[in-house]
Order: C-alpha cells, then sequence, then structure tokens
C-alpha cells in the first residue's frame, strides 16, 4: 500500500523482494537475528507511520523495504525449512505479484492526489496507516508480553 504513493512504487517492492530473499539466505545459512518479531512489529509500524505522514521519499520508503524484507524473509524461512528452491522462486513470484496487485488497487482506491490539505487520498491513507500502525502495535505488544 505505501508503494502507491511514490513514483518508483515497484522499485520499492523489488527491494522487498530482494531483501526477503537474502533473508531467507540468511536463515538458511542459520544467521542469527535476535528480537525478530518485536523487529519485525516495528517495520509494520514504521510503513503504517509512513502513510500517516504522507511521506513521498522513494529512497525512505526504499531503505524501509529492504529492513522489513530481510527480516520478513528471515521469519518466513522459519516456516518454509526443508523446500525446493523451486519452491522459493515460485513463492517469490507469488509474493511479487499479490504486493504489485496491492500496490495497483491502492492507487485507484486512494484516488488521483487532489489540491488541498485534506484530500480524500490524505484521509484515507492516513486511515490505512493507522490500521497499519495497530497492527503492528498488537504485534508488538505480543512479542514482548510473549518473550
Amino acid at each position: 500500500v505505501a508503494a502507491a504513493f511514490v513514483p518508483a512504487g515497484v522499485g520499492v517492492i523489488a527491494a522487498f523482494m530482494v531483501a526477503s530473499f537474502a533473508g531467507v539466505v540468511a536463515h538458511l545459512a542459520h544467521v542469527g537475528l535476535p528480537y525478530l518479531e518485536p523487529a519485525l512489529a516495528v517495520t509494520v509500524m514504521a510503513a503504517g507511520l509512513f502513510l500517516i505522514g504522507q511521506a513521498r521519499s522513494t529512497l525512505a520508503l526504499s531503505l524501509l523495504a529492504v529492513v522489513g524484507g530481510v527480516l520478513h524473509g528471515y521469519a518466513l524461512a522459519e516456516s518454509i525449512v526443508g523446500v525446493e528452491p523451486s519452491d522459493l522462486a515460485g513463492l517469490t513470484v507469488i509474493q511479487s505479484t499479490v504486493m504489485t496487485l496491492a500496490m495497483l488497487a491502492s492507487r485507484v482506491a486512494f484516488g488521483p492526489q487532489e489540491q488541498g490539505a485534506q484530500s480524500r487520498r490524505t484521509q484515507r491513507a492516513r486511515w490505512a496507516g493507522g490500521a497499519v500502525c495497530l497492527t503492528g502495535a498488537y504485534f508488538l505488544a505480543a512479542a514482548v508480553l510473549n518473550a
């Protein structure tokens, strides 16, 4: 959804996917990532804040996508240990497709950029960002309380 708000949204998705693959490789190489669950929740909250703040920086969102991608790929690898390399390729294609479709659907759903401080697009993005932040906060609380 956040990729819908920057001109190079597909590049942000690509950065996430490459970083996600690196996270899978890191897990397969037995690299330890401490505090994975809280870190994942923080990246979700950061994406929500990106939407709330209406940031337009492709670089900032790409950096968030790389960090989030590594963490999410690492976590995903925990649930798919023992799969074949072709399964990882298929997963990458599916994830990329879903993310791209979500970006395109978000561009349609949020509508064109309008003039004015409180356009419908801005309001919708802020509501979506708030929902994403609350989701991240829930998972952060769950990770911290279960630790």
